[in-house]
C-alpha cells in the first residue's frame, strides 16, 4: 500500500483510526481529501476511480502509447493518496473500505504489468515479455509474506522494492519510448528477489524467536506439572505413611488389649477352677477352721 489506510489502527467502534500516527500525533486532513470529502465522494469511489484509470494505462501500454500510459500510471498512483486523504477528512474509514484498497491494489498491478507484457510481446522483444510477468509474481510474494506475517502476529514490512517503488521502476522503463525498458524490468526482477529474500529472512527470525519462547514456555510449563505431580506424590506419600503408622499403632494397641484381656481372663478362669476344686475347698475348709478356734 502506498496510502496509509491499510496501517490505520482499528478504533473500537469497527473503523479504522487515520488521524493519528505512530508518535500518537494528529494528522491534518489533506487540503484535496478536505474538498472531496467535502462535495460527497467517499474514499471507495476514488478507489475504484484509481481501477478504472489502471484499466486504461494498462490498454495505452499495450498499443504503444507509453507516455499517456505514464501520466495514467502517475493518475492511478496518485489516487492511493487520494483516498486515504478523504478517508481522513472522513475521520475514519471502515474495515471494507481497508479491504477493497489492498484488493483493488492487487488488480491494478495485475492489468498494468500485464499490458506491459502484450506490449513487448507484439514488440521486437517478444522473449522478455516474461520480465513483468516475473516482476508481478515476485511483487505477490512480497505482498504475501506482509500478509502472512501480520496474519501471525509479525511485522512483515521492510524490502528495497516494496510496491511503490515498482510503480515507479516502472514508470521510468517506460521513458524514452521505451528504449530502457528491458534493463528497467531485469533490474526492477532482480530487486524485487532481494525484497523476497530479505523480507523471508525477516520474517524467519521473528517466527524462529517465537518458536523459541514458545519453546521454552512449554518446557517451564512441563517443568511446573512434574512438581505439582511431585509434591502431590509426596504429600500422598507422607499421608499414606501416616495411615500405615497410626494402623501398625492400632493393631498393636488391640493386640495388648486382647492379650491383658485373655490374662485377667485367665488369671480368674484359675481362681475359679482353683475353688471350686477339692483342694481349693479343703484349703477353704481349714482356713474357716483355724478362723473359729481363735
Amino acid at each position: 500500500m502506498i496510502d496509509g489506510r491499510r496501517r490505520s489502527k482499528l478504533k473500537e467502534d469497527g473503523t479504522l483510526d487515520e488521524t493519528s500516527t505512530k508518535g500518537g500525533k494528529k494528522r491534518k486532513p489533506n487540503p484535496l481529501g478536505r474538498f472531496l470529502f467535502n462535495i460527497g465522494v467517499t474514499p471507495n469511489e476514488v478507489t475504484i476511480f484509481g481501477v478504472a484509470l489502471a484499466l486504461i494505462c494498462a490498454w495505452t501500454i499495450s498499443i504503444g502509447q507509453l507516455w499517456i500510459g505514464i501520466v495514467l500510471l502517475t493518475a492511478s498512483g496518485l489516487t492511493d493518496f487520494v483516498d486515504g486523504a478523504v478517508a481522513r477528512a472522513r475521520g475514519g474509514s471502515s474495515v471494507r473500505g481497508a479491504y477493497l484498497d489492498s484488493f483493488t491494489d492487487r488488480i491494478i498491478d495485475t492489468v498494468i504489468f500485464g499490458g506491459v507484457a502484450w506490449y513487448l510481446a507484439s514488440s521486437k522483444h517478444p522473449h522478455e515479455a516474461f520480465l513483468p510477468l516475473l516482476v508481478l509474481v515476485l511483487g505477490y510474494l512480497v505482498s504475501y509474506q506482509r500478509a502472512k506475517a501480520e496474519s501471525l502476529g509479525m511485522s512483515g514490512k521492510g524490502g528495497l522494492m516494496e510496491r511503490a517503488e515498482r510503480l515507479i521502476g516502472l514508470g521510468i522503463a517506460l521513458s524514452f519510448n521505451g528504449v530502457i525498458m528491458v534493463p528497467i524490468l531485469w533490474i526492477l526482477s532482480v530487486l524485487t528477489f532481494v525484497t523476497v529474500v530479505q523480507r523471508f529472512q525477516k520474517i524467519w527470525s521473528q517466527a524462529t524467536k517465537l518458536d523459541n519462547a514458545e519453546t521454552r514456555f512449554q518446557i517451564w510449563l512441563e517443568q511446573a506439572r512434574q512438581r505439582k505431580e511431585d509434591k502431590d506424590s509426596i504429600r500422598a506419600t507422607s499421608h499414606d505413611s501416616l495411615r500405615e503408622k497410626f494402623r501398625l499403632q492400632r493393631n498393636q494397641r488391640n493386640r495388648l488389649a486382647k492379650s491383658t484381656r485373655g490374662a485377667r481372663r485367665s488369671r480368674a478362669l484359675s481362681e475359679r477352677r482353683k475353688e471350686t476344686s477339692p483342694s481349693g475347698a479343703w484349703d477353704r475348709f481349714w482356713s474357716n477352721r483355724n478362723g473359729f478356734g481363735h
